[in-house]
């Protein structure tokens, strides 16, 4: 957990292993899962030098990267160019990122294999951009989310989002005033974008594609 004043960075080709505690087979602690709680959490990977976050087959967390609150630090906390997925052939992640009334930066990800790609709630502001996110389900309704945001205020642009055919909504927006432009979106299983008391959102550019937008 990072707390009001503390700043963590990860450099780019560092690979995080998250279980529930313990040591891994080459006797390297794991840890549970990344909590920003108003500290600046720094984790800029490259194109050919990616961050890797990857859950064991022990993990039973909610959440990969949590974002809370806002920082007293001027400087945004940010992810960029890293890869959360399951280790191996392991269940799909529940959620990877998810930001509660944070200003945060979160660009060039890669998501593979998750329920939920990315949740914004609670005013939060920022950045999602650029990012891949390739969900999965084991839901039979097909509920999941390439990216959520609810009381949002969010810049969602130039993310590729695919359903597989088997996994819910690519954006789904509720009570949020964001702009969500260049997006791509494939074969989800339910909308491609869906928008709920959102009026103030401007949706331009997006291609959608085997899904519905609603």
């Amino acid at each position: 957990v990072l707390e009001p004043g503390s700043r963590v960075i990860i450099e780019p080709g560092v690979t995080l292993n998250f279980t529930n505690g313990g040591l891994d087979p080459d006797g390297k602690r794991n840890i549970g899962e990344i909590v920003a709680n108003g500290g600046r959490l720094t984790a800029i990977g490259t194109a050919k030098s990616p961050i890797v976050l990857q859950a064991l087959s022990a993990w039973t967390g909610e959440t990969v990267v949590t974002f809370l609150g806002t920082q007293p630090d001027p400087i945004r906390s940010r992810l960029s160019f890293a890869a959360i997925r399951p280790a191996g052939s392991e269940a799909a992640l529940k959620r990877g990122i998810a930001a509660s009334g944070s200003d945060v930066s979160i660009t060039n990800n890669t998501l593979q294999s998750v329920e939920t790609g990315i949740l914004t709630t609670a005013a939060s502001t920022g950045k999602i951009t650029g990012n891949t996110i390739v969900l999965d389900s084991t839901d039979s309704e097909a509920t999941g989310f390439g990216i959520r945001a609810i009381d949002s205020r969010t810049e969602i642009s130039g993310n590729r989002i695919f359903g597989e055919a088997i996994a819910g909504y690519g954006i789904r927006l509720t009570r949020s005033s964001c702009l969500v432009d260049s997006n791509q979106i494939t074969d989800t299983f339910n909308s491609g974008i869906r928008m709920e008391f959102s009026t103030g959102t401007q949706l331009n550019n997006n291609t959608i594609v085997q899904s519905r937008i609603q």
